[in-house]
């Protein structure tokens, strides 16, 4: 890639890696061949230079971890936010498409949930879901327009893992409600792809900081962590019971300190787990790869590797 070439920010980086995604995808769809996240993965990433880095670590059983990858979002003062991603690929076998959120009768969920649990990060999906006719059919909602926007970039999205047991409650709209419900990666670095006002059940009772984080648009690692967050709170607000004013500790290094209990029908408490990612500092598992080193077993025995997004 020449210095012309190179794309002037993060967001356009991303948006220039989801079209050689999305370009692989409808090829191999167009000549008949198989694609799979092993190999839609890398290309994306190597078409988000110069503001990716990556490393793999090694190489894991696909079943024993679900090829989970650590991805970091790090802005220029230090501040960052951290994910647990395994990526899963659309398949369409006529007019009918699944994604396999239920593959080894759900384990594979439980232990990516689990290995987010040992990271202290929210876990999330990254959907490959091919290009635009593969996918025909499928809709962003009462929003969406023809052409639209938000559809076109859909091809690589990002679903929040605490999402998929209540998808799965739906057999009959799995695939629809990942897709409205995910966001497009390149969104996660367009604070204009969010809204000023997250309208969160537990609103009146956050403290200011949270409250001014809901309801001003952020940048950088705060808004991927914002946008995340939006997606799972939108469900919440679906679901019956009642906010809850308790508050739990959001974990060592988490940028709110004190944040909701509140859990809804999720499994876990949705405040803490997507906003215990977000964090003031960089940990030292993520500097060792930037500088070089070998991180610490614990995180090679637990990831297959690590993305780092300077934003």
């Amino acid at each position: 890639m020449t210095q012309r070439e190179a794309p002037l920010d993060l967001a356009a980086a991303l948006g220039k890696a989801r079209r050689a995604a999305e370009d692989h995808m409808v090829e191999c769809d167009l000549y008949g061949l198989p694609w799979y996240e092993e190999e839609v993965t890398p290309l994306l990433w190597r078409h988000a230079a110069p503001f990716v880095t990556t490393a793999r670590f090694t190489k894991h059983e696909e079943g024993k971890v679900g090829a989970d990858w650590l991805w970091w979002w790090i802005d220029s003062d230090g501040s960052c936010f951290g994910t647990l991603a395994q990526a899963k690929r659309l398949f369409r076998d006529g007019a009918r498409w699944e994604i396999h959120f239920g593959y080894r009768h759900g384990d594979q969920l439980d232990r990516l949930l689990h290995v987010a649990d040992l990271f202290d990060l929210p876990a999330v999906y990254v959907l490959l879901l091919g290009g635009a006719d593969y996918r025909e059919g499928l809709t962003c909602g009462r929003l969406h327009t023809d052409p639209c926007k938000r559809c076109g970039r859909a091809s690589v999205s990002v679903l929040a893992g605490l999402l998929v047991d209540e998808i799965l409650k739906n057999s009959d709209g799995v695939v629809l409600d990942a897709y409205r419900q995910s966001v497009p990666l390149e969104d996660l670095a367009d604070p204009s792809a969010s809204p000023e006002l997250i309208r969160d059940l537990n609103f009146p009772t956050l403290p200011e900081d949270l409250k001014t984080f809901l309801s001003q648009r952020q940048h950088g690692a705060r808004h991927v962590a914002r946008m995340i967050f939006k997606a799972v709170s939108e469900v919440r607000a679906a679901q019956f019971g009642h906010a809850i004013a308790e508050r739990v500790d959001t974990g060592a290094g988490a940028l709110f300190q004190a944040t909701p209990r509140d859990h809804g029908h999720f499994r876990a408490s949705y405040f803490p787990h997507i906003l215990r990612g977000l964090r003031s500092e960089v940990p030292a598992y993520v500097t060792d790869v930037l500088e070089g080193r070998q991180p610490p077993s614990w995180v090679t025995d637990h990831a297959d590797g690590m993305v780092v997004m300077h934003v």
